[in-house]
């Protein structure tokens, strides 16, 4: 599944997706946690939920070794990102997905 957190409750915001990603964590399955200030090499990112390997230069998402029922949570991030993530790794909304949108006020 693929979050995306909005709101103007910076707090609320932070908390649910601590909250999804804590308990992601504890079940051993995979989540990633994008948060608003985040910046950096999706590569990097996306390997957080991967086991063990590295994207590569043309990654096929269905021969990459993702952590079980990987989730994605977004906390007013970027629009552009997932849609930049989508162009990384083809396919990736559609395995992880869908996609839900949560606002905290």
């Amino acid at each position: 599944m693929i979050f995306i957190i909005e709101g103007p409750a910076k707090s609320g915001k932070t908390t649910l997706a601590n909250a999804l990603r804590n308990s992601q964590i504890s079940q051993k399955k995979g989540c990633l946690l994008v948060d608003e200030d985040q910046d950096g090499d999706l590569d990097i990112l996306l390997e957080k939920i991967i086991v063990g390997e590295k994207l590569g230069d043309k990654p096929d998402v269905a021969k990459i070794p993702w952590k079980p029922e990987s989730m994605i949570v977004f906390v007013n991030a970027k629009q552009s990102l997932l849609k930049d993530i989508e162009t990384r790794v083809p396919g990736i909304i559609e395995l992880l997905g869908p996609v839900k949108k949560v606002t905290v006020s």
